[in-house]
């Protein structure tokens, strides 16, 4: 773990975390792309695309929606 000095007010010197995860956002983008739509495109089957890469269907963006314009949606703590 990177860590960064800094000094305590008793003049202590203390380790601690150079940076700190202040939260998670999560986003699916509507548009779904399954298996079916990428056969023809790429000349295979459902299962050889499964079998290599384990995916059934991805997600895609928007085009002209940049990942910055996502709406953030906390993950709920426990």
């Amino acid at each position: 773990m990177s860590t960064a000095e800094s000094t305590s007010s008793s003049g202590n010197r203390r380790d601690r975390p150079a940076s700190v995860l202040a939260g998670l956002g999560t986003c699916l983008p509507s548009t779904e792309i399954d298996n079916a739509a990428l056969m023809a495109q790429l000349g295979t089957t459902d299962e050889r695309i499964r079998s290599r890469t384990g995916i059934a269907a991805r997600r895609r963006a928007a085009p002209g929606c940049p990942c910055a314009t996502w709406p953030a949606r906390p993950t709920p703590t426990r």
